[in-house]
């Protein structure tokens, strides 16, 4: 396997240095509780700039062009708006420098500490660096217990010359509880957690990559959590939620109508392969499946502010399998193909490789809004339509926000869900849409709906207070012992939750912010789904502060 990653990136590497053009290089920003996607949604639904924002992250290079074209349709905004972009751009200081080639650097300007955002930066023709410092702390108390947070780490990022670009985070938190693992239904980011004795958790994550860029793309390996499909609360397509895993990636826009993403990756299934196994006599030694996953996305843009996006994906275990290296794939069709020709620990591979379709349209063509429709599908039959009691294995969902009306600087969010029983599971659990457990998918899972309602207020630049609503409820449907096709959504409910949240937060420097909020939750249920401070009913104080993202 390592074999064919290394050739495939060396021949894109080659092909890719011998074209003209630069500034396409990838380091990307994170996106969890990243103000500046809010600020990007915010300028593209009142048509300051144009966003295909159906696949994130986002390049420090992308997001600093977005914010100088903000700059250039400065009449478009108002006085907090445009406070916002100018505050932004002072994060992107290598970002406009390799923009503007011409522009000269002196020797006193070659090094530079900053203090907004706090960071130390060194830049020259060739090399560029940024070390920046992470470090954060949340504190909630309610009638159940307290909980406790700390976090802490670094990044550090930069550029080679024209066509390089690289960055490596690494991130260590503690909490006094987990508030997630793969069962919990969270939107915390999913984690690989060390259990320690008196109950509390800790977890080190090192997310980063290194690519090679052109005008029209760029070609790399990265260790990072990628989100596909529009969302404000949680995607069904490719969420993030899982935690970070190494993939290499294609990255092609060769015209403004056309966008291409494809990735292939290694996984982590937690599914004992007991023929690699030894459980004693002596020391036991236990191995996993091997386990990978490839996925590609294209977005045509037939008019200007609407995006139609397509694509599909495939996972599978134990043998990589060459053909799905292929960028543009229908990874079923050459599963198909593939099946039964490849042998494992002297067994034929009988049974088909995982394989899902999914499509995403937006449109910002209203101005002050966005609709948008996510359809993840893992099977499909026409007949079931018209079927009585037949369902197609699938997941939706709709979302509109509408900003700046009729109030200037408060936006509003509405997002419904439905996941049938049986779309994110699978036969064969080392090829499960998932790593480590964690489902690629929504955070619900499969045999869900959910409604959620999300107002925000900008009075000034950087303050935001948030006012949400959130109704989310699971069915007890039951993997190989109901059936999927009739079984009915959200039956005999094993989860039941309502919340009530109302936040408000500060950013005193461009990474710096201070939040401070109430959260009301009433849970029934299943108790393993919820987390134990906010099993029952619950109100919430929380307060917290963060440096960096």
């Amino acid at each position: 396997m390592n074999h064919c990653w290394i050739k495939y990136f060396l021949t894109l590497s080659l092909l890719i240095l011998s074209s003209i053009g630069s500034n396409a290089q990838a380091v990307y920003e994170p996106v969890d509780n990243n103000p500046i996607y809010e600020l990007l949604d915010e300028l593209a639904s009142l048509k300051v700039i144009t966003i295909n924002s159906a696949v994130k992250p986002y390049s420090r290079i992308f997001i600093a062009n977005k914010l100088e074209q903000a700059i250039q349709n400065a009449e478009k905004l108002n006085s907090r708006q445009l406070a916002e972009v100018k505050f932004y751009l002072k994060d992107y200081f290598f970002e406009l420098r390799i923009k503007n080639e011409k522009l000269k650097i002196n020797e006193k300007e070659k090094t530079t500490v900053l203090y907004d955002p706090p960071c130390f930066r060194y830049s020259d023709k060739v090399f560029k660096v940024s070390i920046t410092p992470w470090l954060g702390g949340r504190f909630m108390i309610n009638e159940n217990e307290n909980f406790r947070e700390f976090s802490g780490g670094g990044e550090v990022s930069g550029y080679l010359g024209k066509h390089i670009g690289y960055y490596a985070n690494v991130k260590y938190i503690w909490e006094s509880e987990p508030l997630v693992n793969p069962v919990i239904f969270s939107l915390e980011e999913g984690k690989s957690w060390n259990y320690l004795r008196n109950g509390s958790v800790d977890n080190t994550e090192l997310r980063g990559g290194i690519s090679v860029g052109w005008n029209w793309g760029e070609f790399g390996i990265f260790k990072d959590r990628p989100v596909w499909g529009n969302a404000i609360h949680g995607t069904n397509i490719m969420s993030g939620h899982p935690p970070s895993f190494p993939y290499i990636q294609l990255h092609l826009k060769p015209a403004k109508w056309i966008e291409f993403y494809s990735i292939t990756g290694a996984l982590k299934s937690d599914v004992i392969d007991s023929s690699r196994s030894s459980f004693g006599p002596g020391p036991e030694h236990i191995v996993y499946h091997r386990k990978y996953m490839s996925a590609n996305f294209f977005t045509i843009t037939p008019w200007k502010r609407t995006d139609i996006s397509f694509g599909n994906s495939i996972f599978w275990s134990d043998v990589f399998k060459v053909g799905y290296l292929m960028p543009f794939n229908l990874y079923k069709s050459v599963d198909e193909s593939l099946k039964g020709s490849f042998a494992f620990a002297g067994e034929n591979v009988k049974v088909n490789d995982d394989g899902h379709l999914f499509f995403d349209i937006s449109s910002r063509n209203i101005k002050h809004l966005q609709l948008y429709l996510s359809l993840w599908i893992d099977e499909w039959k026409s007949a079931r339509i018209i079927e009585k009691n037949q369902h197609n294995i699938l997941s939706w969902k709709v979302g509109v926000s509408l900003y700046d009306l009729p109030v200037k600087n408060l936006s509003l969010t509405i997002e419904g869900l439905s996941t049938r029983p049986g779309t994110y599971e699978e036969y064969i659990p080392a090829n499960l849409y998932a790593n480590e457990d964690y489902s690629f998918g929504n955070y619900l899972r499969d045999d869900a709906w959910e409604l959620y309602v999300c107002m925000n207020y900008k009075p000034i630049r950087g303050l935001q207070i948030s006012a949400s609503y959130d109704i989310a409820q699971r069915g007890g449907y039951v993997y190989m012992k109901d059936d999927e096709i009739t079984y009915p959504l959200s039956k005999n409910l094993t989860y039941n939750q309502t919340t009530f949240e109302i936040n408000a937060s500060y950013r005193l420097l461009t990474n710096v912010e201070a939040l401070i909020g109430y959260k009301y939750t009433q849970n029934t249920g299943d108790l393993q789904y919820i987390p134990q401070i906010f099993q029952g009913k619950t109100s919430t104080i929380l307060c917290g502060i963060n440096v960096g993202f």
